[in-house]
């Protein structure tokens, strides 16, 4: 079989610049105790949402906690559970996705935990819900439908047996503000 990886760009988002983007805006609106919610890395090398956010946060003295869990809301929900109990002090949490941030809403709202006042959270992909829910969900966002048609493109080519350039294509993230950060 073809070795897709070597022979053909890998399309996806600048995961690194969302970390940074998350992990900065948690440290700017004066978080002191930070925690990561989220898959551990994939592989050492890559550049990921967790190497942005640590190279964010650690770099300004402030400490942070890392949570590894997966990524349905159900992981989510038990990860957040670990980091309440063990870490009253947490003031900022960036989540790996916005299901992972919606567990994490329930659990402060279920321990009187005041978002934004007590509890800054800062989601990851923004979909749909993360506009309608209260509070409203400040996330990275990824730009999924030019990820998707991109795809489309670049499988279309692969049967057309058209060449491709070994690389990847990463495509700009950005952060939404809504009502979990100050």
């Amino acid at each position: 079989g073809v070795d897709i990886y070597n022979s053909h760009p890998i399309i996806r988002s600048n995961h690194y610049e969302g970390g940074l983007m998350a992990g900065k805006e948690l440290v700017e609106k004066g978080c002191k105790n930070i925690a990561y919610i989220g898959k551990r890395k994939l592989h050492k090398d890559k550049n990921e949402r967790i190497d942005g956010f640590l190279d964010a946060v650690d770099k300004t003295g402030i400490k942070s906690v890392l949570i590894f869990s997966e990524y349905d809301y159900e992981s989510g929900r038990k990860a957040a559970i670990e980091l309440f109990d063990n870490h009253e002090d947490i003031d900022g949490i960036f989540t790996g996705n916005d299901l992972i941030a919606y567990a994490v809403v329930k659990q402060a709202f279920e321990r009187n935990i005041k978002i934004p006042d007590d509890l800054q959270l800062v989601g990851y992909d923004d979909i749909m819900f993360s506009e309608l829910l209260t509070p409203g969900l400040t996330t990275i966002a990824q730009p999924i439908d030019t990820l998707g048609k991109l795809a489309v493109d670049v499988i279309v080519d692969i049967i057309n047996d058209k060449k491709y350039i070994n690389k990847d294509i990463v495509l700009p993230v950005k952060l939404v503000n809504r009502d979990t950060t100050k």
